[in-house]
Parts: C-alpha cells; sequence; structure tokens
C-alpha cells in the first residue's frame, strides 16, 4: 500500500487553514480593538471594550503575542480571553505568551465572574518594594463556573483568590506557574461545588524575604471537596494552609471547615509543608513535603488526616507534630529528621487519636513523642531507626489507650563521608 503524502501535506495545511479560520471567527483580537502591545501604550480601553464585544456578540477575546499595559481591573464575565496555544510548561522562560503588565495598585489585574476563563496569558508586575505591608491580587475569583489554564504570574501580592463574598464553586485552574509571590499564591474559598486545582507552582524565586517568613503557597478555608493534584510549593513560610474562618454568607451560616483530596502534592525549602488549623476533612497521598521546621501540623481538634505514601521531612523540627485533632492515620510513609544537633523527635503526638502503621522513620535523634493528652494511640509495624530513645510515652497516658507493637527498632549509624 503507497501512501500519497503531497495529499496528505495537502490535507493538513487546509485542516490548520480552517483551524486558523474559526478562531479568527469566533474571536474579537485587542489588536483589532486599538491594542497597541509595546508595554508603553495604556492597552486598557482596548481591553475593555474587546471583552464588551465580544459578550455581545458570544465570543472570546484573542490577545497576539505582546506585552500590554492596563491600568484598570479588567472584569470577564461568561467571556473566555485567551492567547496563542502555549507549546510548553509556562514557567520556561522561552515559551512566549502576551503579557499583561498592570500598572495600577488599586485593583486585581483581572476579576473573574460568571463561567468566565483566562488561558495562555502572562501578569508580569514590577516588584513591590522590600518594605511593602500590603498589595493585590492577580486574579480574583467572584463566580462560579471560572477556568484558568496555562498562566504564568510574576511579582504579583497574591497569584490567584477567592473574594470572600462569592460562591467559587466549579472552579477549574490547570498548569499556572507563580514566581516572587510576596504573599499567597494561590487563596481558594467557598466553593460549594467541588473545585480542581491541577499542576499548580508557586516559588519564591529569592528564597529569603518576606515570602519565606510570611508567604504562603496554597490557603483554604470552607471548601466542599476540593481536589488537589500535583501541586507544589518553594520556600514560602507553609506550603499548604488549611484554616476554619466561620463566616456568614447572605442568610446562612458557614462553619468554615474544607473537605480535600491531595493526590501528588510537595513542598521544598519551605518553614512548613502542610499546617491544618481547625477541623477538616483531608486524604493525602503522595507527594514530598520537604520542610525547615515541620513537614506536618495539625491543630484542630476536629480535623480527620489520612496520610499514605508520601515523605514528610523536617530539618529543624517533627516531621509531624500533632497538637490536636480528631484522628490522624500514618499509613507506609517516611519521616525523616536528618540534622544532627536538633533537640526533637522525629514525631510529636500532643493530642487527638493516632494510628501509625507500616511507615519508616529516621530520626538523629528520638523517634516518637507520646505526650500528655493524647486520648489513643496505635503504633504498630514501623521501622523506627533513630539516634537517640525511638519511643517516648509520658505515664499519665492511659496504658489501655494504648497499643505499640511489632516495630522494628534500630540504632541510626551516620553515614561514613
Amino acid at each position: 500500500m503507497s501512501i500519497n503524502w503531497s495529499l496528505f501535506v495537502l490535507f493538513g495545511l487546509l485542516s490548520l487553514t480552517a483551524a486558523h479560520s474559526v478562531r479568527a471567527a469566533d474571536c474579537i483580537s485587542v489588536r483589532d480593538c486599538g491594542a497597541i502591545g509595546d508595554g508603553v501604550h495604556d492597552d486598557t480601553d482596548a481591553f475593555l471594550k474587546a471583552v464588551e464585544l465580544a459578550r455581545r456578540e458570544q465570543k472570546n477575546v484573542y490577545v497576539p503575542i505582546g506585552t500590554y499595559a492596563t491600568s484598570k481591573t479588567i472584569v470577564l464575565d461568561k467571556v473566555a480571553m485567551n492567547g496563542p496555544q502555549v507549546s510548553a510548561w509556562v514557567g520556561d522562560e522561552s515559551v512566549h505568551m502576551p503579557s499583561i503588565v498592570p500598572t495600577h495598585r488599586d485593583g486585581p489585574a483581572f476579576q473573574m465572574l460568571d463561567s468566565s476563563a483566562l488561558d495562555g496569558i502572562d501578569i508580569s508586575y514590577a516588584a513591590y518594594p522590600e518594605d511593602a505591608t500590603s498589595g493585590t491580587t492577580a486574579i480574583l475569583l467572584s463566580a462560579s463556573g471560572i477556568y484558568l489554564r496555562n498562566l504564568r504570574i510574576r511579582e504579583a501580592w497574591d497569584g490567584i483568590a477567592s473574594d470572600w463574598i462569592h460562591n467559587n464553586g466549579r472552579l477549574n485552574i490547570d498548569n499556572v506557574f507563580m514566581v516572587s509571590v510576596q504573599s499567597i499564591g494561590v487563596f481558594v474559598t467557598s466553593t460549594l461545588d467541588v473545585p480542581r486545582l491541577n499542576n499548580i507552582e508557586v516559588w519564591n524565586a529569592r528564597i529569603t524575604g518576606r515570602p519565606l517568613n510570611q508567604g504562603i503557597g496554597f490557603k483554604f478555608v470552607h471548601n466542599d471537596m476540593i481536589r488537589l493534584t500535583d501541586c507544589f510549593v518553594f520556600s514560602m513560610r507553609t506550603g499548604f494552609l488549611f484554616e476554619q474562618k466561620p463566616y456568614k454568607s447572605g442568610t446562612v451560616d458557614f462553619h468554615g471547615m474544607t473537605w480535600s483530596v491531595m493526590n501528588g502534592c510537595s513542598v521544598d525549602a519551605c518553614q512548613y509543608g502542610i499546617e491544618v488549623v481547625g477541623s477538616h476533612d483531608i486524604s493525602i497521598s503522595g507527594g514530598l513535603f520537604w520542610t525547615h521546621w515541620g513537614g506536618m501540623i495539625l491543630r484542630g481538634g476536629g480535623s480527620m488526616v489520612r496520610v499514605s505514601g508520601s515523605e514528610l521531612k523536617a530539618n529543624g523540627g517533627p516531621a509531624l507534630k500533632v497538637e490536636n485533632c480528631g484522628h490522624v492515620t500514618l499509613t507506609g510513609n517516611s519521616l525523616f529528621h536528618p540534622l544532627e544537633g536538633y533537640d526533637t523527635p522525629a514525631v510529636v503526638l500532643e493530642g487527638g487519636n493516632a494510628v501509625m502503621t507500616g511507615n519508616y522513620l529516621l530520626s538523629t535523634d528520638k523517634g516518637i513523642a507520646v505526650r500528655k493528652g493524647v486520648q489513643s494511640c496505635v503504633i504498630t509495624g514501623n521501622t523506627l531507626e533513630t539516634g537517640a530513645q525511638a519511643l517516648i510515652v509520658d505515664e499519665s497516658v492511659p496504658k489501655d489507650s494504648l497499643v505499640i507493637d511489632a516495630n522494628l527498632e534500630r540504632k541510626y549509624l551516620k553515614n561514613s563521608e
């Protein structure tokens, strides 16, 4: 069987031409509305005109490659704005994207309303002064059904944030790279219907300064089954923060807890990996949480947390600290406290109910400390390789609330140089 390659190529070219024509017919270009895209001219009016035309004609807004200065918030309501198709990971500097340069600090670059979308866009701010104490959000979420993907956000105060007022249900965020965010990378709240966050990276490029001392990669307050997949945080104070803040929306009172599943999420060089404050329901599978002072900290009296197949590591503090919780279950994890000279156990249990089964623990100091306040504790079938005492159980903990059995204890030996 022979193939007529000339016809094959011709068909491909015709297909590409047709696809381009469809895109041109379905989109309003900001250039056609007067945008210059030189990074100097204020292109706000052209963007606002394109958005209004697209909404009226039920089309999308197209942003060609260029640098567009804007001086007001661009509001998208039932409108999708997109740049050219992104051919590689948006964090790669060689990926060409249309860049929005907001010159204002009194509001977000974009406000997303009902069923709006943003795709293939770079948002780059001028760097905040080192002594700045507040700033604005690059993308403000103010409705449900919002879709964000293939975005790059640089030097923002907050990257993407809910407005605390509207239901952000059915939120979808895919493939977002943030660098040098000063305060919070992604803040999501009031999602009353299964939001999804996938492949989002939050980087503190300077490694030191405000982000490392105060910054948060991801912050969650009151979310209905939020799904997190392959999200990553580098060198912020806290990688993933779950907080509970009761609030009122209309006539309805909400308790502010989050139901969440996390798959393959990770942090590196953060002060803390995961902080759970208040009552939440969280399942964590996989991921590497490499931190300075705490891989995971539970501070919630009613929280239910399940962790499997993950690595929790803290150089100077415990890999896991449970101040209080409803229950925490750890199965098949690696728990590391690798640096010498820090007098702390790898795991500290101070409250709630804990189950640890089939984990590998390595500590240059002590292993697991079960302290006053623990309601029940099961520690079975773990390997505990420690430089000091493997298990320390406070005498005040009732014996009938403890099951400690079949753990392999080994002496930690420093690797030879």
